[in-house]
């Protein structure tokens, strides 16, 4: 079992934190890369029902190959607080996605939604320090140790920021509320000419929108 103790900063204005990790000699700089994300559930649903979350995520980074990821989070014994998301987190590497989706629909398992993220990751303090662009607001995450997080909130000023522990299918469901969206879709992904650019600037090949309907 691996705990995932987390919680993210909305509305964040990355270049200040930016200057302070760069010039900070504690501070990893590991790199920038585009992450796409599937959802995946039975019919009829059950994971969310016991609070639970399977995603299959596909990076892609400058220079290297594209990389999926498959986890599994689940409610925990350790108590999460009003300021820290806690989960018990399961995650493992996979070879060949769409032949995991394969596996997965074959086992019962539907696509139900997908959101995308351009994600720039740094390390200091054995805190994993994630600056999140997705389609509706910038994000800071933070995940590590409780006492380290609250250490790096204090270094980094992030205490003038709104802090959360919603996930980010929460806080998109909250944003579209709150602009009054006529209909809240659960997937939240980039335009298409957006995504391209995305690709272009990070000097990687362009990807395709994901398809709920594959198999």
């Amino acid at each position: 079992m691996s705990l995932e103790i987390e919680c993210k900063f909305c509305d964040v204005d990355f270049a200040p934190l930016r200057e302070k990790l760069s010039s900070n000699t504690d501070a990893m700089d590991c790199g920038v890369h585009f992450e796409q994300n599937t959802l995946f559930e039975t019919n009829p649903p059950s994971l969310s029902k016991r609070h639970m979350l399977l995603r299959l995520r596909v990076i892609q980074e400058r220079g290297s190959q594209q990389k999926a990821f498959v986890t599994l989070k689940m409610p925990c014994r350790k108590r999460a607080t009003k300021d820290l998301k806690v989960l018990d987190e399961r995650e493992v590497t996979v070879s060949n996605p769409q032949e995991f989706r394969s596996i997965l629909s074959g086992l019962g398992f539907k696509a139900f939604a997908a959101y995308e993220k351009v994600r720039e990751s740094w390390v200091y303090h054995g805190v994993e320090i994630s600056f999140d662009i997705l389609p509706f607001g910038n994000f800071v995450e933070l995940e590590g140790a409780q006492t380290d997080i609250e250490e790096v909130i204090h270094e980094l000023g992030l205490e003038e920021y709104q802090r959360s522990t919603l996930s980010y299918h929460a806080l998109h469901k909250k944003y579209a509320k709150q602009s009054k969206e006529t209909a809240c879709d659960r997937s939240f992904t980039f335009e298409a000419d957006e995504r391209k650019r995305w690709c272009e600037e990070l000097g990687i090949p362009c990807v395709a929108a994901v398809n709920l309907n594959k198999t």
